[in-house]
């Protein structure tokens, strides 16, 4: 687990230890473990009300990932779906291919072209959005929330 250790409603350090290790630190005001989506460093402030708050001076984390760092945020049956879209013995048993239209899977297709062309995956990206928002609407990701999870960059 990753905690924040707080001097003074400020974080130190972050640090990552299991809970035993984390409960018996001395030395700070609270150890706090830190939510898996939230990106938090040290110079966060911390507070039992507002939880942690980044200084208004640190920048976002970066969202340009590798083709590895982005699969990683998508399941094993996404993954498989993607990988072997264009194998026909798939194709042809994946009901979600089987409920695509015509046209929709030449979309795809062309997609995961462009996806697998590129150098890396910019979340942030207007046609990186629109190609994972596509995926969802098309019922291509294991339900609904899925694209939005994906863009978060917050692996299942």
């Amino acid at each position: 687990m990753h905690y924040a250790l707080i001097k003074g409603g400020v974080v130190e350090n972050c640090i990552v230890a299991d809970a035993a290790f984390a409960a018996a630190l001395t030395g700070y005001n609270a150890v706090i473990e830190i939510p898996t989506d939230q990106s938090v460093g040290p110079g966060w402030m911390w507070s039992a009300a507002t939880g942690f708050v980044a200084p208004a001076s640190v920048a976002q984390p970066y969202r340009i990932l590798t083709h590895k760092a982005f699969r990683d945020l998508l399941s094993i049956d996404e993954q498989l779906l993607l990988d072997n879209f264009t194998v026909p013995e798939y194709a042809e048993v994946e009901p979600k291919i089987q409920a695509l239209t015509l046209m929709q899977r030449a979309v795809v297709r062309t997609a995961l072209a462009t996806y697998r062309e590129a150098q890396d995956v910019d979340l942030d990206d207007s046609a990186t959005v629109q190609l994972v928002t596509m995926f969802g609407s098309l019922g291509m990701w294991d339900g609904p929330e899925r694209a939005a999870k994906i863009l978060s960059g917050v692996a299942p």
